[in-house]
């Protein structure tokens, strides 16, 4: 197993196409785990009313939402591409590891009602100022799913933007 994974690094570090080949797979095989489920019946929703019965402006508003989401995630990518070698020394620091096991311990305090976690009050009197419809909604729509399934896709895009700072 271990030859096996030594000559498939080896193929990714001289055909970057491989490389490509293997990101897209990994990418197709995230969109199966169950926690992306809950956001596909938003999106066709969100689609469905927006292309009014076209087929040709559904495909526009898709082509929006997934070009949201690739933002999102290629914004990522060059946050820990510029930051080099800090991404990666922050990713395996002793000290984030104990910032993000106390960050959950104390958000599923919250979730049994050992103590509220209040929404601060700038926030709660936010009103939008309407609707965002057509295709920037629609890119809105997928930068913001983008952020909602980054702990689905958080092994695969972890392991990719690892490989990108290390480059």
């Amino acid at each position: 197993m271990m030859d096996l994974i030594a000559n498939l690094q080896l193929y990714m570090e001289t055909s970057s196409v491989l490389a490509f080949l293997l990101a897209y797979l990994a990418g197709v095989m995230v969109s199966f785990t169950p926690c992306i489920y809950p956001v596909i019946p938003i999106t066709v929703a969100y689609i469905g009313t927006q292309s009014r019965g076209s087929k040709m402006r559904g495909f526009l508003l898709s082509i929006f939402y997934v070009l949201g989401t690739a933002l999102t995630y290629t914004v990522l990518g060059l946050m820990a591409a510029l930051s080099g070698s800090l991404f990666g020394n922050i990713q395996t620091s002793p000290w984030t590891f104990f910032i993000v096991a106390n960050i959950c311990i104390l958000m599923g305090l919250s979730m049994l009602d050992v103590f509220m976690v209040q929404m601060p009050a700038f926030l709660m009197n936010l009103q939008p100022s309407g609707e965002q419809k057509g295709l920037a909604g629609s890119l809105l729509l997928g930068l913001a799913s983008g952020l909602i399934l980054g702990p689905c896709t958080a092994p695969v895009l972890g392991v990719l933007l690892t490989f990108v700072a290390a480059r």
